[in-house]
């Protein structure tokens, strides 16, 4: 199984840098037309701030209310999605994966704080600082311990937060970079797995998680 899951992510990585066609279409949801920023009560702005630093979901309303893209805008259909998921799955987590999920959801909100901030900005600029955040907030640490470990102990709970519907709305960014650095961070964890039961052959609760979303995302493309 696990051996498997390294063939099938790689095949995937490559499959998807060498189809570029439907990544480099137009993305209509989220364009480059300058937006200004609403104005809100200051007491309202602050508290938008406070929800930032503690990483809440809430920001997000703020952040469409300041700059409304809409419903199929970035700030609605990926951030307030994922994190409303993680929020509802939470305590399918145990305390290191909650604790992982925390800082995460910290570092994500982090990256959107400055155009929250700015007096200008665009849907698309909004997309490209989620999606950065999102690569950037994937390598972190917690306590020393990294996403493998956090797949090891949370595989059932991570399957169940990262459903087809979660799948289809990562790939809809057509950014490469985004299900690669996915992959390759699953990949990068089977390998270790692979080193440390390789005579046994066993498959785990992380194994079958990622292979399960691999499956996701593979159906999607190709079915």
């Amino acid at each position: 199984m696990k051996l498997l899951m390294l063939m099938f992510g790689a095949v995937f990585v490559g499959h998807a840098f060498a189809v570029p066609s439907w990544l480099r279409l137009r993305d209509k949801d989220n364009t480059n037309v300058p937006i200004a920023a609403n104005q809100v009560p200051a007491a309202e702005f602050a508290s938008c701030l406070q929800q930032a630093r503690w990483g809440r979901c809430e920001f997000y309303d703020c952040l469409e209310r300041r700059f409304p893209c809409g419903a199929r805008g970035y700030t609605r259909k990926i951030s307030k999605h994922f994190c409303s998921k993680i929020d509802a799955n939470y305590d399918s987590f145990d305390e290191f994966g909650k604790q992982w999920l925390n800082q995460t959801s910290i570092c994500l909100v982090g990256h959107m704080q400055p155009i929250y901030e700015s007096s200008s900005t665009s849907c698309l600029d909004i997309k490209i600082a989620g999606i950065n955040a999102i690569l950037d907030c994937n390598e972190g640490e917690v306590d020393g311990k990294d996403f493998c470990d956090f797949l090891d102990t949370n595989g059932d709970a991570y399957t169940s937060l990262m459903g087809m519907e979660e799948a289809r709305l990562l790939i809809g960014l057509r950014d490469t970079r985004v299900f690669s650095s996915i992959i390759s961070g699953a990949i990068s964890c089977g390998v270790e797995s692979l080193r440390e039961t390789a005579s046994s052959f066993s498959t785990s609760a992380f194994a079958n998680s990622v292979n399960g979303f691999f499956n996701r995302i593979s159906s999607y493309i190709w079915n």
